[in-house]
């Protein structure tokens, strides 16, 4: 149960488990300050269980101790409502080298979007694409689709 997702300021750890044939899930920390998307997006995870989630919070520091302690395949960042989202994505990397960092977004720009890139974000997606998309891609990111 995920119930640090439904805090303002949450402090968590989720972990749910259950890939089939015995392959480990893709660990996934989400930092959003849009509590209904942490938790849409919690809710989806937890019904995939190709994913496990790790942990999700508005709150930046707590994300990267959330990376730092538990090195997470992906990191979700939502670009509208992270402070700082560019220094953030060079932070958590710093901290979770081995971490994929996602951008989600309502949209990004040519421009905006190479600057993310540069400061070592694997990939930006849309927040108006269908859970299912998203999570082939983040399947695709971390290799467990060719």
């Amino acid at each position: 149960m995920a119930l640090g997702l439904l805090g303002k300021s949450p402090r968590i750890v989720a972990v749910s488990y259950g890939a089939p044939s015995g392959i480990l899930p893709v660990s996934v920390v989400i930092l959003d300050g849009h509590r209904e998307a942490r938790l849409a997006l919690a809710a989806a995870f937890g019904r995939d269980a190709d994913f496990a989630l790790l942990g999700g919070t508005e709150d930046t520091a707590e994300a990267l101790q959330l990376c730092a302690r538990f090195q997470p395949q992906i990191v979700l960042v939502d670009s509208r409502t992270v402070y700082k989202a560019l220094e953030t994505c060079r932070t958590v990397l710093e901290r979770s080298p081995h971490s994929q960092i996602v951008l989600l977004s309502t949209f990004f720009d040519p421009g905006e979007q190479r600057r993310y890139e540069d400061a070592g974000a694997s990939a930006c997606y849309l927040k108006s694409e269908p859970f299912r998309v998203l999570a082939t891609r983040l399947k695709s990111l971390v290799g467990l689709l060719e």
